[in-house]
Protein backbone atom coordinates (compact mmCIF):
# COMPACT_ATOMS: atom_id res chain seq x y z
CA UNK A 1 0.00 0.00 0.00
CA UNK A 2 1.40 3.49 -0.93
CA UNK A 3 0.93 6.31 1.34
CA UNK A 4 0.01 10.25 0.30
CA UNK A 5 2.57 12.46 1.35
CA UNK A 6 1.76 13.58 4.74
CA UNK A 7 -0.12 10.54 6.41
CA UNK A 8 0.13 9.05 9.61
CA UNK A 9 1.67 5.92 9.28
CA UNK A 10 1.09 4.83 12.62
CA UNK A 11 -2.77 5.63 12.19
CA UNK A 12 -2.84 4.15 8.78
CA UNK A 13 -1.26 0.31 10.69
CA UNK A 14 -3.21 0.82 13.01
CA UNK A 15 -6.53 1.17 10.64
CA UNK A 16 -5.53 -2.20 8.46
CA UNK A 17 -4.53 -3.75 11.87
CA UNK A 18 -8.58 -3.37 13.15
CA UNK A 19 -9.49 -3.88 9.36
CA UNK A 20 -7.81 -7.27 9.18
CA UNK A 21 -8.15 -8.56 12.29
CA UNK A 22 -6.31 -11.96 12.82
CA UNK A 23 -6.36 -12.76 9.25
CA UNK A 24 -3.50 -11.07 8.37
CA UNK A 25 -0.54 -9.13 9.98
CA UNK A 26 0.33 -5.57 8.54
CA UNK A 27 3.72 -4.43 9.42
CA UNK A 28 6.09 -1.87 7.80
CA UNK A 29 8.77 -2.48 5.45
CA UNK A 30 11.61 -1.52 7.78
CA UNK A 31 10.57 -4.13 9.91
CA UNK A 32 11.93 -6.98 7.00
CA UNK A 33 15.27 -5.23 6.25
CA UNK A 34 17.12 -7.15 8.89
CA UNK A 35 15.57 -10.24 7.56
CA UNK A 36 16.04 -9.56 3.69
CA UNK A 37 19.68 -8.15 4.52
CA UNK A 38 20.45 -12.12 6.23
CA UNK A 39 18.78 -13.86 3.68
CA UNK A 40 21.22 -11.95 1.18
CA UNK A 41 24.20 -12.70 2.88
CA UNK A 42 24.97 -16.05 2.14
CA UNK A 43 24.11 -16.05 -1.48
CA UNK A 44 25.85 -13.20 -2.26
CA UNK A 45 29.13 -14.48 -0.12
CA UNK A 46 28.47 -17.83 -2.52
CA UNK A 47 28.55 -15.46 -5.71
CA UNK A 48 31.45 -13.19 -4.71
CA UNK A 49 33.51 -16.72 -4.18
CA UNK A 50 32.16 -18.44 -7.88
CA UNK A 51 33.20 -14.78 -9.27
CA UNK A 52 36.93 -15.06 -7.68
CA UNK A 53 37.32 -18.34 -9.03
CA UNK A 54 35.94 -17.57 -12.45
CA UNK A 55 38.52 -14.32 -12.11
CA UNK A 56 41.46 -16.66 -11.60
CA UNK A 57 40.26 -19.32 -13.86
CA UNK A 58 40.36 -16.83 -16.39
CA UNK A 59 43.84 -15.43 -15.61
CA UNK A 60 45.33 -18.98 -15.14
CA UNK A 61 44.04 -20.00 -19.42
CA UNK A 62 45.42 -16.55 -20.57
CA UNK A 63 48.60 -17.12 -18.48
CA UNK A 64 48.64 -20.60 -20.00
CA UNK A 65 47.70 -19.31 -23.59
CA UNK A 66 50.22 -16.86 -24.00
CA UNK A 67 52.88 -19.43 -22.43
CA UNK A 68 52.43 -22.12 -24.97
CA UNK A 69 52.57 -19.06 -27.73
CA UNK A 70 55.54 -17.84 -26.66
CA UNK A 71 56.99 -21.25 -26.16
CA UNK A 72 55.73 -22.25 -29.67
CA UNK A 73 57.71 -18.87 -31.55
CA UNK A 74 60.88 -19.78 -29.61
CA UNK A 75 62.29 -19.51 -33.20
CA UNK A 76 61.06 -15.88 -33.84
CA UNK A 77 62.60 -14.97 -30.68
CA UNK A 78 65.89 -16.03 -31.80
CA UNK A 79 65.81 -14.46 -34.99
CA UNK A 80 64.81 -10.92 -33.35
CA UNK A 81 66.91 -11.30 -30.74
CA UNK A 82 69.93 -12.30 -34.24
CA UNK A 83 68.88 -8.89 -35.50
CA UNK A 84 69.57 -6.96 -32.64
CA UNK A 85 66.14 -6.92 -30.43
CA UNK A 86 67.23 -6.69 -26.61
CA UNK A 87 65.10 -8.71 -23.92
CA UNK A 88 62.92 -5.59 -23.20
CA UNK A 89 61.62 -5.16 -26.54
CA UNK A 90 60.96 -8.57 -27.35
CA UNK A 91 59.16 -8.50 -23.47
CA UNK A 92 57.11 -5.48 -24.81
CA UNK A 93 56.07 -6.82 -27.99
CA UNK A 94 54.77 -10.42 -26.32
CA UNK A 95 53.23 -7.87 -23.28
CA UNK A 96 51.61 -5.71 -26.31
CA UNK A 97 49.66 -8.38 -27.73
CA UNK A 98 48.31 -9.71 -24.60
CA UNK A 99 47.16 -6.50 -23.94
CA UNK A 100 45.51 -6.39 -27.00
CA UNK A 101 43.84 -9.79 -26.48
CA UNK A 102 42.67 -8.66 -22.79
CA UNK A 103 41.22 -5.45 -24.67
CA UNK A 104 39.49 -7.60 -27.17
CA UNK A 105 38.27 -9.95 -24.85
CA UNK A 106 37.21 -7.43 -22.28
CA UNK A 107 35.43 -5.62 -25.10
CA UNK A 108 33.81 -8.87 -26.65
CA UNK A 109 32.79 -11.00 -23.61
CA UNK A 110 30.00 -8.16 -22.80
CA UNK A 111 28.59 -7.64 -25.68
CA UNK A 112 28.17 -11.23 -26.12
CA UNK A 113 27.00 -11.91 -22.45
CA UNK A 114 24.25 -8.86 -23.34
CA UNK A 115 23.02 -10.20 -26.60
CA UNK A 116 22.70 -13.88 -25.09
CA UNK A 117 20.78 -12.27 -22.39
CA UNK A 118 18.24 -10.26 -24.96
CA UNK A 119 17.93 -13.30 -27.11
CA UNK A 120 17.09 -15.96 -23.82
CA UNK A 121 14.92 -13.57 -22.84
CA UNK A 122 13.28 -12.90 -26.11
CA UNK A 123 12.34 -16.84 -25.97
CA UNK A 124 11.42 -17.38 -22.70
CA UNK A 125 9.21 -14.52 -22.47
CA UNK A 126 7.65 -15.56 -25.90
Amino acid sequence: MLLDPGADRDRVQEQLQALVAGSARVSMPEAHEGRVRAALAGPRVGFSLCGAGALGLGLFLVYNAMSVGIAERRREVGILRALGADRGQIWRLFLGEAAVLGMLGAGLVPALGAARTRITEAIAYE
